[in-house]
Order: C-alpha cells, then structure tokens, then sequence
C-alpha cells in the first residue's frame, strides 16, 4: 500500500530535531568511495548497501523526506565543487513526474533551510550551534560551508576565498571564515553585489543590490519566474524581468558556481534591453 504523502508530512514533523542533513552528507562520502567498488556500484542492487546508507537508499525508492535531504545534500556537495556519483543522480534523474510533484508540494514542510554567506557568520555567538563544518579547496579557492542548528531552524552558512599572503592566527576559526567576501561583478552601467543566495533555490527574498546607470536597486528572484528590482529612492522607477525556460535553466545550472551565477545574472540583465 502506498504511503499517503499526509502520512509522510507526520513524519517528516517527527524527525524535525534531527541531524540528518550530516548524516545524509555522510552516506553520500561513504558511497563515493564504495561505489568504485564495481559490484557495489549501484545501491538499487545491493542489499548490504541499503542498509549501510538507509537514508540514500530511501531517497532513490522515491521517500519525501529523504529525497528533501538529497537536494540539500546533493546542493552542498556542488557549491563544494565535488561529483555525485553518476549511478545516484541517474537514479534521481529518472524520479517520475507524479513523485516530484508531490515533492514539490511537501518540500516547506520537509527540510526548511536558511542561507546565508559565510560574511554573516559570527563564530563568537555561533560556535556551540555548529553541527557540521565541511572545507574543500579547488585550485587557488577554498570553499566553506558551515551548518548549524538552533532549535528546529537550520542555518547554513556558505562562501569562498582565496588565500593571501598576509599572516593570519591559523588558531583562530573566525580569521579564515572572515576572509570570504561578497559576490560582486561590475561593467559600465551594471553593478551587483551579493551577500548570499540559496543553491536550493528559495531566492524569494531580496538577496542582491544592484546598481543600473547609476540607480540603486534591490533585487530577488520570485517564484513567478521573474527577477523583480525594487528601487532604492523611488517606487516609480520599480520594474520586473520575466524570465523565460532557457533563461530559468541557465540561471539554476550556474547556481553551483557563485562567480558563475554572478556572471549569469549579469549577462540575463544585460540581454533584457533594461541597460540603455
């Protein structure tokens, strides 16, 4: 009998105080490394596996809850820079229509996460809600991501930096998280800067300023497929670019690559006609 998805909602509420994002991330480094192993490959087929990662297993079987978990998980590894394994995201891939409607529908009451940028994280007042730090250095830049938990609200704090040569406490965690600074491009008659934004893609919220021939804007991606600009002085200088698939798509596919998602943004405002 299939599970109702009100009976899932129930338990999705039960298992709201968990850790189970790290967890989740867990399952995914263990399946990294075992999945080169060629009979152990593809989780589907190996009842050992399933129940080592019961979390990754559910996610491919189609569970809500933990299919919530993949895309926080599989957001964090990506803005990291490293690889799902191919056999699990073909897996997700396939996730019928029906299934991602459902999940859609479920998806603020599974697993309801805050981004933020790294800048905005305080260690002093912050450091007993760490549940999770995860560091990955690709080329010059290093990559961070720090989860944390107060209660039932999850906070994750992402962002990037590269190295300088000035000598820095090595011992003190606030220097190195500090060094991340904001998203910022700029051209002739464009500027945007951005503190944070969410890979998951809830970016219904004001997360960049933007500058156009000299006007000041503040500016968000609704969930109408628009990128809504709202000025900074006055109201009648307001103005909205409606975003068609390809231009959704590109903006989703740059969402792992900050510098790349900067750019893209960027390049979308230029194209809509707004810069004269």
């Amino acid at each position: 009998m299939c599970v109702s998805i009100i009976d899932q909602l129930i338990q999705i509420k039960k298992s709201a105080d968990s850790n189970d994002i790290v967890n989740m991330l867990d399952e995914f480094t263990v399946y990294s490394r075992l999945s080169k192993i060629p009979a152990l490959s593809d989780i589907s087929k190996s009842p050992a596996l399933k129940k080592q990662l019961p979390l990754l297993s559910k996610a491919i079987e189609g569970d809500i809850y933990c299919l919530s978990l993949y895309m926080v998980a599989a957001n964090i590894i990506g803005y990291l820079g490293y690889d799902i394994p191919e056999t699990i995201a073909t897996h997700i891939d396939n996730t019928p229509d029906s299934l991602k409607q459902k999940l859609i529908i479920a998806q603020e009451n599974t697993i309801r996460v805050d981004y933020r940028s790294l800048d905005m994280y305080q260690h002093d007042s912050m450091r007993d809600t760490i549940t999770a730090i995860y560091i990955h250095k690709p080329e010059d830049e290093t990559r961070i991501v720090i989860l944390t938990r107060s209660g039932k609200q999850q906070r994750i704090f992402q962002g990037s930096y590269i190295e300088s040569e000035e000598t820095d406490d090595q011992n003190n965690p606030s220097n190195v998280y500090q060094k991340a600074r904001s998203l910022r491009y700029e051209d002739d008659h464009l500027r945007i800067k951005i503190d944070n934004y969410s890979i998951q893609g809830n970016n219904a919220y004001f997360f960049a300023k933007v500058k156009i021939n000299r006007v000041g804007y503040r500016m968000m991606l609704d969930n109408q497929y628009r990128l809504v600009f709202k000025a900074d002085q006055s109201a009648s200088n307001d103005f909205t670019i409606e975003l068609d698939i390809s231009a959704m798509n590109r903006i989703n596919m740059a969402k792992s690559e900050p510098k790349e998602f900067i750019a893209t943004l960027a390049q979308i405002i230029n194209e809509s006609g707004v810069i004269e």
